[in-house]
């Protein structure tokens, strides 16, 4: 039989050769997705580690998973998702204690390995401002009761976006510089003019804004030169150098 020609099933099976279930296939296939998903996920919490921390935490998992799948056989997924789920939040509480170590051990003047922990919170920080923001607008412009103001509620969404889009980028190691930038314009939209449409959409707010007019311009000025300077620094922070990019490590 030649190398491009395919035989028939029949003739395989005649020639006595033993096919694999259909059903067996698609649970090894499922098996081998559920192995990929637990290693994945050992991957997006070791990172910014020393590699050799990270190493030997995934080989640690992939010995594990090895021998469940060898003494467990048809059991070993349940098993492995339920010691998944259930391992989460002892997953994060060992990232934690070691980012902790990392930073504790950084050479006097250098910036901690925990950067990347503290932009993600600030992320997390403006999109929330952002959800609140549109959350509270939106409605008066659904129901006509502000119309004139669409264009603030417009900012609003547009910026929540930028906000979302950058807060994605920042989970990804290698484009958390381009993530940051996202951030630095959607603070600039968020803490700008989301602010300003949340004044003019609350009672009390709205007296304070009109009441001390060019302190609480002061304020939001100051604000979003904060959020914009913050995550400008980080991309610079994590732009890329000769040809690769930051993974967290200080200057």
């Amino acid at each position: 039989m030649s190398l491009g020609t395919a035989a028939p099933i029949a003739a395989l099976d005649h020639a006595g050769l033993d096919l694999p279930e259909p059903t067996a296939v698609a649970r090894r296939t499922g098996d081998e997705h559920l192995d990929a998903l637990v290693l994945g996920w050992a991957r997006w919490y070791t990172r910014d580690l020393p590699a050799e921390v990270a190493a030997d935490r995934r080989d640690e998992l992939a010995a594990d998973l090895h021998d469940e799948r060898a003494w467990a056989g048809e059991a070993a997924s349940a098993s492995i998702a339920q010691r998944w789920l259930r391992g989460i939040p002892a997953d994060l509480a060992w990232r934690a204690a070691r980012m902790r170590g990392v930073a504790i051990a950084a050479p006097r003047g250098t910036f901690p390995r925990a950067v990347p922990a503290f932009g993600l919170a600030a992320a997390a920080l403006l999109i929330a401002w952002g959800v609140l923001v549109v959350a509270r607008v939106a409605p008066l412009v659904a129901t006509g009761a502000w119309w004139g103001a669409w264009d603030l509620v417009a900012a609003a969404a547009v910026g929540l976006a930028f906000a979302v889009t950058g807060g994605v980028l920042s989970l990804v190691p290698g484009r958390r510089w381009f993530g940051s930038l996202w951030l630095a314009a959607a603070a600039y939209v968020l803490l700008q003019h989301g602010t300003v449409a949340l004044m003019t959409a609350s009672v009390s707010l709205g007296a304070f804004a009109y009441g001390q007019g060019a302190q609480s311009a002061f304020v939001v000025d100051v604000l979003t030169a904060a959020g914009v300077l913050l995550f400008a620094g980080l991309a610079l922070w994590w732009a890329p150098l000769d040809g690769g990019a930051r993974t967290g490590e200080g200057r």
